[in-house]
């Protein structure tokens, strides 16, 4: 069954992006992330896995395989786990015993799993009433460009796999996220010096559909899961881990953050900076 050609084709063409062509060959990385939760709820989460394009792409045509004998055509958490939808005659049985499936192609092909949450009132804290609610979308995925970025790195304790000097990341978010375009913008500047561009091994940056990359569909999974889990932490309400979570949690390396006051104060000159140089 071939893959989505919008998603076929990222894979291929993160692998040696026009900025590269004649250069020695680049070994490829992608990272697919996706937001839950908006911009002004109590609790924003960004979640998603790190692979290699060929895992991707081996990933991507299992997935597909197993949506289209579901008649899906793609897997969206939150219908899923509220009944709607596609999903409305699925009983708890199916439900289960597909989520599952979907969950073991996870586990099979990734290599790290990341989140990082931050709270409306830990941001409101350190950066005031008047900030933008789209520097909450920034200081997120700013801080998961460097932690994927670091993962073989020194002094890191996710060391999930074991970068060359030749291979890059490239990035894909949801389209549908508030506040990408801030993310875009970092994109283009960090990949524009030299130096950045080679601390954070960045390849290429893509805004795409969840439709079209099964990958953003894993991601989703992922952030749903931290959004569900993130706010009885901050409610101190003991209750078990949701199963999904505690499957990717237990069987895939991870990095999972929440940004708190302390954390968000460290690194305010920073990132202030970044906000202002950006125009964000």
């Amino acid at each position: 069954m071939p893959l989505a050609s919008p998603a076929f084709a990222e894979l291929h063409r993160m692998a040696v992006p026009p900025a590269y062509s004649g250069r020695p060959w680049i070994m490829a990385l992608g990272a697919y992330f996706d937001a839950s939760g908006n911009l002004n709820d109590p609790v924003f989460v960004i979640g998603g896995f790190l692979s290699t394009t060929e895992r991707w792409e081996q990933f991507s045509f299992e997935w597909k395989a197993l949506l289209a004998e579901w008649d899906l055509e793609y897997f969206h958490m939150t219908d899923f786990e509220n009944g709607k939808g596609p999903y409305t005659e699925w009983d708890e049985g199916i439900r289960h015993e597909r989520l599952d499936k979907l969950l073991t192609l996870i586990e099979t092909h990734v290599i790290g799993s990341f989140l990082v949450s931050l709270s409306e009132v830990n941001f409101r804290e350190v950066y005031g009433a008047d900030a933008k609610p789209e520097w909450r979308y920034f200081l997120a995925a700013r801080h998961l460009f460097w932690v994927v970025s670091q993962v073989d790195r020194d002094g890191n304790d996710l060391r999930v796999y074991s970068l060359g000097d030749t291979e890059r990341i490239g990035w894909v978010f949801e389209a549908g996220d508030q506040g990408i375009g801030t993310i875009d913008k970092m994109y283009r500047a960090y990949y524009n010096n030299p130096i950045l561009r080679g601390v954070f091994r960045l390849l290429s940056f893509t805004i795409g559909g969840k439709a079209d990359y099964p990958p953003l569909q894993a991601a989703d999974i992922l952030a749903y899961e931290g959004f569900k889990h993130w706010p009885r932490q901050y409610a101190n309400q003991a209750r078990p881990e949701r199963y999904p979570s505690n499957r990717i949690g237990n069987n895939i390396p991870h990095s999972y953050l929440n940004l708190t006051v302390e954390t968000l104060r460290a690194q305010y000159e920073s990132r202030r900076n970044d906000i202002d140089h950006l125009k964000l």
